[in-house]
């Protein structure tokens, strides 16, 4: 099963928001073996897992994970089929689930599907975006989270940050 590394949202009230360099996103962070990028904020802390392809972007207030995953390591390779083992993950980290569709959209090239979704994470309140995709190799998760109360004002560095994902690097 696919597992959404949600329990991260414990540290989202930890510090106050950063927004001053929303759109400013000059550090870009390369996943070598799986070929993506993404950039980020110059401020925020990233985590990587060995034998993973696996990208954690945080400021401690919210979290940006990046997953690029081998499809022959999945049971399907159908985004929308991906997207509901996640909620599934979702529901067994989240009470007071809540999902909205999102529109289809392109990131990176190909087409994604996503949902909005809240819920309750240990008493605190959290909104968050999924958008999967899949190309000829890797399924791509992008799970996009913050504080309930904070995702507004994230948006501009959230779309900035899925906008300047980047795969196919090593191909």
């Amino acid at each position: 099963m696919l597992t959404v590394a949600l329990a991260a949202t414990a540290l989202l009230h930890s510090a106050s928001a950063d927004t001053s360099s929303a759109l400013d996103l000059p550090t870009t962070m390369t996943n070598d073996e799986a070929g993506f990028a993404m950039s980020y904020p110059p401020t925020w802390g990233v985590t990587t897992y060995t034998g993973a392809n696996q990208i954690d972007f945080n400021d401690g207030l919210t979290f940006v994970i990046v997953d690029a995953i081998e499809l022959d390591a999945l049971p399907t390779s159908d985004p929308a089929a991906l997207l509901e083992l996640l909620v599934d993950d979702l529901q067994a980290f989240l009470s007071d689930l809540e999902m909205t569709d999102l529109p289809d959209q392109v990131v990176g090239g190909l087409d994604a599907i996503g949902i909005s979704y809240t819920g309750t994470d240990e008493g605190l309140d959290v909104r968050g975006t999924v958008l999967v995709m899949a190309d000829e190799r890797y399924a791509y998760l992008i799970n996009l989270e913050a504080a309930a109360d904070e995702f507004a004002s994230y948006a501009a560095t959230f779309d900035a940050m899925v906008t300047s994902f980047q795969r196919g690097l090593t191909e």
